[in-house]
């Protein structure tokens, strides 16, 4: 039986913290390359809470240290291209000045190769991925509204190298296909440990403007999937209606069945969370609304959900048109979205830096209800 830690937590205690994990473990490091990876979503400060906080970097860089100098630390966000607008996204989250002296820009350096993926046949990856020996893998409990959860798996995707993210959500077509990749990804890039910042968390529309509320908690295992499934748990969701965690297990990555992982310290649900708007487990009809990674594959008999612009967050800086994988997104001199192109998959909301495009909600909760036919049928 697998052990996910998971502990309360405080930013007075991480490095007591960091290093129980370390010897419960066993993490050897001496000699080796290693990757720390936090999630550095863009240029947000830490306190919108949408990247890793970065007192848990600098407490796991300190742990590293004590058995290699071997280290990097670093990301790959999808707004901005290889080479660009990356340092100003590690500075301004903190991450630059916590990595100590060991930032790198993964984006700087990338190689196209295949991960042997049905979905994607090639796609350009950090070489800093490919050349590490060990990654530490860091991300931030957050709620995502094609995903459910980004968490360890999710997280992984940061070795595809900047805007090519988007390219991937057009190409892999649905929901359902997309989180095939992320799991083919995870299983190609396999971390040796997982630490989740939960001290504080995100609810709602994420992962880029959902709500932040406190989290206490640092949660870690060496299994990611497994990590994910307590995470998710401790969430609210229904682990059988996360796609991403049934696909992962049936690929032998680890178990998403609570019953099978043995949770060490204070496992606690996070009481009254907010799910995303693409997902429900309140019953309808005597049923349960399925996950978004499921609805995605019928919203086209049934109609589509399109992002929802708010003129006055927007500041016109274009960065939804610049990543839209589909070219559904033109400025006139604000985003206009071409309904007739527009995928779903909602890069533009992710990207947006004001929450100036948002997932509607009362939309999503009239397309359940739509869907409950298709949903009962499957």
């Amino acid at each position: 039986m697998s052990r996910v830690f998971v502990k309360k937590a405080s930013y007075d205690n991480l490095d007591q913290l960091i290093a129980e994990i370390f010897t419960l473990y066993d993490i050897n490091l001496r000699g080796k390359r290693v990757l720390i990876k936090p999630n550095m979503l863009g240029a947000f400060p830490p306190e919108h809470g949408n990247c890793t906080d970065p007192r848990l970097v600098a407490a796991v860089v300190r742990e590293v240290r004590k058995q290699t100098d071997r280290i990097w630390v670093g990301d790959n966000p999808m707004r901005v291209q290889a080479g660009g607008g990356v340092d100003d996204s590690a500075r301004i989250s903190g991450i630059y000045e916590a990595s100590q002296g060991y930032y790198v820009n993964v984006g700087a350096k990338a190689r196209v190769i295949s991960i042997g993926s049905e979905i994607i046949a090639q796609m350009p990856v950090s070489e800093y991925f490919l050349e590490a020996d060990a990654i530490i893998n860091l991300p931030k409990a957050k709620t995502h509204m094609i995903a459910g959860i980004t968490c360890c798996v999710k997280n992984m995707f940061g070795a595809v190298v900047g805007s090519a993210k988007a390219k991937i959500h057009y190409d892999a077509g649905h929901a359902k296909r997309f989180t095939q990749f992320l799991v083919d990804l995870y299983k190609y890039f396999k971390p040796t440990l997982n630490i989740v910042e939960a001290l504080t968390i995100m609810e709602g529309d994420g992962p880029t403007h959902g709500k932040i509320r406190e989290g206490g908690k640092i949660i870690a295992g060496t299994s990611g999937v497994e990590v994910d499934a307590v995470v998710a748990s401790m969430m609210g969701f229904q682990l059988n209606r996360l796609k991403f965690l049934q696909l992962a297990s049936q690929a032998g990555l680890g178990e998403c069945d609570l019953g099978k992982i043995e949770v060490v310290g204070d496992f606690e649900p996070w009481p009254n969370f907010e799910l995303p708007s693409t997902y429900s487990g309140r019953p309808m009809d005597n049923i349960q609304v399925a996950q978004a990674a499921e609805i995605h594959e019928v919203w086209g008999q049934v109609g589509r959900l399109h992002p929802r612009f708010i003129e006055e967050n927007c500041t016109a800086c274009g960065s939804c048109a610049e990543i839209c994988p589909a070219g559904a997104i033109a400025l006139d001199p604000y985003p206009v979205v071409d309904e007739a192109k527009c995928v779903s998959c909602f890069c533009c909301a992710e990207v947006c830096p004001e929450a100036a495009l948002v997932m509607p909600k009362e939309e999503a909760q009239t397309l359940f209800l739509r869907l409950n036919p298709q949903i009962r049928e499957g």
